[in-house]
């Protein structure tokens, strides 16, 4: 196993996820949460970045990835931006310059466009930070 995807069954706020995401502490695996910000409202369980919030705080050495960036805007990157256990998947790599990771929003956008948004210029460090380095690297301590 390399990771728990969570989607849209309960928020990443509720009390339940807190179970999953402390076995994924113990088993040394990220967490990817689903998020969303609907005009229309989202649905019962569907997180937003408020919810992933939440859960950082109560199970603070998990490491979450706020998946769908794109879909939390920069209202995603204010909810988590001064909790150092979150990464954010994003097709746009000038969004969230600190802890982005590669997402490509598959059933959206073809993948080979996703990449090629991402290594627009291979000289940029970021790229490899971005592609493989920050989804690997151990996230800093909570605070």
């Amino acid at each position: 196993m390399i990771g728990v995807k969570l989607w849209m069954a309960v928020k990443a706020s509720d009390p339940r996820v807190q179970g999953v995401a402390e076995k994924a502490v113990a088993l040394d695996v990220p967490v990817l949460q689903h998020v969303w910000i609907k005009a229309s409202g989202n649905g019962p369980g569907e997180s937003i970045p408020d919810d992933v919030a939440a859960l950082s705080r109560a199970v603070p050495h998990c490491r979450l990835i706020m998946g769908r960036l794109n879909g939390g805007g920069l209202r995603g990157i204010e909810a988590v931006a001064d909790l150092p256990g979150v990464a954010v998947a994003s097709l746009d790599r000038t969004s969230w310059r600190d802890r982005p990771v590669f997402g490509s929003h598959a059933s959206i956008f073809p993948p080979e466009a996703a990449f090629a948004r991402i290594v627009l210029d291979l000289d940029d460090p970021s790229a490899d930070r971005i592609l493989a380095g920050n989804a690997t690297a151990p996230l800093p301590p909570a605070r």
